[in-house]
C-alpha cells in the first residue's frame, strides 16, 4: 500500500489489492482509517474520524485532487 501524499499527520495510500473499485485513496492518522471516492470526495468508510476531520481530510484531498487521481492510475490503470 503505497503513501502517495502526507500532510498534517494524515498519510494518504492507495491499497494495490482493490483494482475493480472506482478510484479511492484510504487516509490513516492515529490508528484511524477513511476511505475517499476520488471522484466526488464523499466518504465511502470511516473508522474513527469526527466530522471535523472529515472536513480536514477533503479540503487537503480537494488541494491535491489532481495528483492523486494520476497516483492512483499509475498504480491500478486508468479507469
Amino acid at each position: 500500500m503505497p503513501t502517495i501524499l502526507e500532510e498534517n499527520g494524515f498519510s494518504v495510500m492507495v491499497f494495490t489489492l482493490e483494482p475493480n473499485e472506482p478510484a479511492h485513496v484510504h487516509v490513516m492518522k492515529d490508528r484511524k482509517l477513511a476511505k475517499f471516492w476520488l471522484g466526488s470526495l464523499d466518504v465511502a468508510k470511516n473508522r474513527g474520524y469526527r466530522a471535523n476531520e472529515l472536513m480536514a481530510i477533503r479540503r487537503i484531498l480537494k488541494i491535491h485532487q489532481t495528483e492523486l487521481k494520476k497516483s492512483y492510475e499509475k498504480i491500478h490503470g486508468t479507469k
